[in-house]
């Protein structure tokens, strides 16, 4: 069996390139030989039975995946050491490909029957491929791009047209992976961002002209106190 799982892809924002990173499994699920017919002894005949037990646990995974009739009923991954490696690739989120050995020998009739029926129920396992692409990178890059744009832009503004301006567009829209819509998302966030900060500035700003009218207030009041103090005691000694 081949497969290739997992894939991530990376964005960095200072590179110009997309990393992409993948797992790839080669299995060899060994043969379907019975092991009377081997004559194996010894170590060899538990090294089949230990391989046996191992292909019915995969076995038993494959015909819970590859039942059409199936209603959320348990896959036993946990059966096996092997399954339980191979959990991403049958009907997880990867490619696979399966190759199935037989022989065109009489002798063999049983052998091959069966796995034909094993690489039949498998087939009718159904893999849910998916670029598991990093959420931060992504939007880091996004976030990169509204300054890198509107660098680009003031230098450009007076020999450039209209088609110019498109094409750098296109560039850094697949430079960057992005679609228009999610540029024109980021930009738009990215002045939502301005403006709050904007605002924080400005409320920083008015706190020491807040502060000094609010003291100068209390100042005129206990000034005001202070002459209704003196004014009562003028008439009480009067």
């Amino acid at each position: 069996t081949t497969d290739d799982a997992e894939s991530v892809v990376t964005t960095d924002p200072s590179s110009e390139f997309e990393t992409l990173t993948a797992k790839v499994h080669f299995v060899d699920l060994a043969g379907s030989e019975r092991l009377k017919r081997t004559g194996a002894t010894g170590e060899r005949a538990k090294e089949s039975i230990s391989t046996d037990s191992g292909f019915l646990g995969l076995g038993n995974v494959t015909s819970a995946l590859g039942e059409k009739s199936r209603k959320a009923s348990h896959v036993p991954y946990r059966d096996s050491n092997r399954t339980r490696l191979l959990q991403e690739p049958l009907g997880g989120n990867s490619q696979t490909v399966m190759i199935a050995c037989v022989s065109p020998s009489d002798g063999d009739f049983m052998e091959t029957l069966n796995t034909l029926k094993y690489a039949n129920r498998a087939r009718n396992i159904k893999d849910m491929v998916t670029i598991n692409q990093d959420k931060s990178s992504r939007t880091i890059a996004l976030l990169c791009y509204c300054p890198h744009r509107k660098c680009t832009s003031a230098e450009n503004e007076e020999d450039s047209d209209s088609d110019t301006d498109t094409e750098d567009k296109e560039e850094e829209s697949a430079q960057y992976g992005l679609e228009p819509v999610e540029l024109t998302s980021g930009i738009s966030i990215k002045q939502r961002l301005i403006e709050e900060l904007e605002r924080s500035q400005k409320q920083i700003q008015l706190r020491p002209q807040h502060y000094e009218d609010k003291l100068q207030l209390v100042e005129e009041q206990i000034r005001a106190t202070q002459e209704e103090h003196d004014t009562g005691l003028a008439s009480f000694s009067e």
